[in-house]
């Protein structure tokens, strides 16, 4: 069974901020894709500490359900901002579980390679139902790179502000992007425990509330 699949290239340029090729897990040095028997397309990726998801409505035919394709980040390089990227997923490889060849197209170009023989996350897990509103402190290099996502994602809509979180205590707290409902996101809180220093300022450093001599 081959499918082919249909991505706004915004998208995966933008889940390109979520993945981790230099991390040990496959699954997050890749970008997952799962496909719904009514042509429906989910597309996301996580490093473990932030995850992005795009759902994108008619990306295929339809009549075929396709989970646990992972494609590695480097089959995606060539794809920039503009455009939809065609994405065919072939067969199951014989004598492996999941993996399959891919050929991921972009304005021309081509890359083809095979998909990680290894199961996706599940996704859904990791976004707050129902953040709990407990506030929280975010690493700064995850929040510019939730903030690089959707300058990406959200093009010549994006406008200030661009991410929303939910905060969710020391739980993982829910993203949206501002003016763009196809995405939902998490990123992890920085845990209170490992830090000395209180996580919350009351008041400024002392040298701060002085004139200098």
């Amino acid at each position: 069974m081959t499918a082919t699949i249909l991505i706004p290239a915004r998208y995966i340029a933008a889940l390109r901020q979520f993945a981790d090729p230099r991390n040990l897990r496959p699954v997050c040095q890749s970008l997952c894709v799962e496909l719904s028997r009514g042509g429906a397309a989910c597309v996301f990726a996580s490093d473990g500490f932030i995850m992005g998801c795009f759902r994108v409505p008619g990306a295929a035919a339809g009549g075929a359900r396709l989970d646990h394709v992972l494609i590695p980040v480097e089959l995606l390089a060539h794809v920039k901002n503009g455009g939809d990227v065609e994405i065919t997923v072939g067969p199951v490889v014989k004598g492996n579980e999941f993996s399959r060849p891919v050929r991921v197209a972009w304005n021309g170009g081509a890359r083809e390679g095979i998909t990680q023989d290894n199961r996706a996350f599940d996704w859904r897990r990791m976004i707050a139902r129902a953040p709990s509103g407990e506030l929280a402190q975010y690493r700064a290099d995850l929040v510019a790179r939730l903030g690089k996502a959707y300058g990406i994602a959200a093009g010549p809509r994006k406008r200030d502000p661009a991410a929303y979180i939910g905060h969710n205590g020391n739980h993982g707290a829910l993203v949206v992007f501002d003016g763009v409902p196809d995405f939902v996101g998490s990123i992890a809180p920085v845990n209170a425990p490992a830090h000395e220093t209180p996580l919350t300022p009351a008041k400024p450093p002392e040298w701060a509330c002085h004139d200098t001599d």
